[in-house]
């Protein structure tokens, strides 16, 4: 029976391979049982005689049967999986609005350190706060019209970017209050700026391994997003009216600089990563990371050292598996 089953195999023959079978890769993480290698993104075609998919390992030469032990073999297995990809992008989400809220942030620190807060009457007059005599004959600090000793039935405060008069009878506005603008907070600023758009460059190219080039400048609107928030937060409450457009200079400015220091870490955060692996993680475990490798067209480094693969006996002479089922 054996014999016969044999000879039916033989006499059909497997149907020729179609174009998608011969330029398929592997897109999971499976390892080389010989050396330990990597063998994502390695070509995957269907051997002829067996009729199975195959892969080569670029290391040792030894073949493997593709798509063995993947989670997509185990319904619960991808169910787990399924949940975990929930989870990295509700992660990923966070991560996005943080930074957003972080570089918006910024530009509110500058704002506020950079102006001042000014007393106007409700039909916006200039005032002051003044000690005054109340009618039983004592005195208290008052909100008046400015030069006058009037007090003001209604009044707010507002941002100005015009240092109040010094005055030292007055605990608010006396010379704790009054203060020269210092370049050391600017340089702050700006510090935090670059560092933090530079990170947020180096980890987008790292985490999101598997964009195309072109969109990694999309995440460039994340800083201009963050600056229009705030500007229209400043255009509709009325105490940033008289700094509005200062305040939107601020803003633009820093997400221009925060955009500037995001397009340098896209530039350079792979190779970064790829050299801070190579120093710290050993060359097996390395081989969970190899996508950083293969995202820019690199042969990523073997699981060995090199000394350790010449003692190793490979299969460079190893016949294919079409040839030895012949």
């Amino acid at each position: 029976m054996f014999s016969n089953m044999t000879d039916t195999a033989l006499a059909d023959p497997i149907a020729p391979l179609r174009p998608p079978e011969k330029s398929a890769y592997l897109e999971t993480d499976t390892f080389c049982v010989e050396c330990g290698y990597n063998l994502h993104a390695q070509p995957v075609t269907r051997d002829e005689r067996l009729g199975i998919f195959i892969c080569r390992c670029p290391e040792c030469g030894r073949f493997h049967p593709a798509g063995t032990g993947v989670t997509a073999t185990s319904t619960w297995l991808r169910r787990f999986a399924t949940a975990l990809l929930g989870i990295w992008v509700m992660i990923a989400l966070s991560a996005i609005v943080t930074t957003g809220i972080c570089m918006g942030a910024l530009h509110v620190a500058h704002i506020e350190s950079y102006t001042y807060r000014a007393v106007v009457t409700a039909d916006g007059r200039p005032a002051e706060w003044k000690q005054v005599k109340t009618p039983g004959g004592g005195t208290s600090y008052q909100v008046v019209a400015k030069g006058t000793t009037q007090p003001a039935a209604t009044w707010k405060t507002i941002y100005t970017t015009t240092p109040p008069a010094r005055d030292d009878q007055n605990p608010w506005m006396g010379g704790r209050y009054q203060r020269a603008q210092r370049w050391e907070e600017f340089f702050v600023f700006t510090g935090f700026g670059a560092a933090l758009g530079l990170v947020a460059g180096v980890l987008t190219v790292v985490f999101f391994w598997h964009w195309k080039k072109r969109r990694y400048l999309l995440t460039t609107l994340l800083p201009l997003s963050a600056a229009a928030f705030m500007i229209v937060i400043y255009a509709v409450n009325d105490d940033f009216q008289p700094v509005l457009g200062y305040a939107t200079r601020v803003s633009l400015g820093h997400a221009a600089w925060q955009a500037a220091w995001m397009c340098l870490g896209i530039l350079i955060g792979r190779p970064v990563a790829r050299g801070i692996l190579r120093t710290i993680v050993p060359p097996n475990p390395r081989q969970h990371f190899n996508f950083l490798w293969h995202a820019d067209g690199k042969k990523p480094p073997p699981a060995r050292p090199s000394g350790a693969m010449a003692a190793t006996p490979t299969q460079t002479q190893t016949h294919t598996p079409s040839s030895a089922a012949g």
